[in-house]
């Protein structure tokens, strides 16, 4: 009988849904001093934010290293407001080749190795849900400032590389976000 009660509670447990985590909340990284910034490892329902600063002028590479724990559907979104705006805003998905990272999410990471290209995503107009895979610098209208890639995948690591070039604000900026759905 004990055997049968120990039985039932683990069966409970295991079948208890799994509290999601923030991985990484408001990640950034130093241009000058690292190649890219490590988002984290992911499991379903997890998720993290992040955000690129910049002044430059000429097109930015951006790189962000995520692990997936399980096999899901990878989100990624970004945006770049209007007082900060960038001129082109670009992001594609790569599998990750030996990319080298501090194991803490919000690390860094050098260098950062990626091939071959997933999926990419140039804009996305405000109030449209699919994705302008237009060419590689296209400037932005002012109601495009985002982009979305969702795209089902295997556990692995991967490494998003967001391309930007300032407009004509100050600095340029985008947010993201990132999770892992089943």
């Amino acid at each position: 009988m004990k055997a049968l009660k120990t039985t039932i509670a683990l069966g409970l447990l295991f079948s208890m849904p799994v509290q999601a985590d923030v991985v990484c909340q408001d990640c950034t990284f130093d241009f000058f001093t690292t190649t890219g910034g490590y988002l984290g490892a992911y499991w379903p329902g997890d998720r993290g934010t992040f955000h690129w600063d910049t002044v430059f002028t000429t097109a930015v590479n951006t790189y962000w290293v995520v692990d997936l724990n399980a096999n899901g559907t990878l989100v990624f979104q970004g945006s770049t407001p209007i007082s900060a705006q960038f001129k082109t805003l670009r992001a594609e998905l790569y599998a990750d080749w030996g990319s080298v990272c501090d194991p803490a999410a919000g690390g860094a990471c050098n260098p950062v190795s990626s091939h071959p290209e997933i999926m990419d995503c140039t804009v996305i107009d405000i109030g449209e849900d699919a994705c302008d895979p237009a060419p590689f610098f296209v400037d932005l209208a002012p109601t495009a400032r985002r982009w979305v890639l969702n795209t089902p995948l295997v556990a692995g690591r991967y490494v998003l590389r967001v391309i930007s070039q300032k407009g004509t604000t100050a600095t340029g900026s985008y947010t993201g976000r990132v999770a892992l759905r089943k």
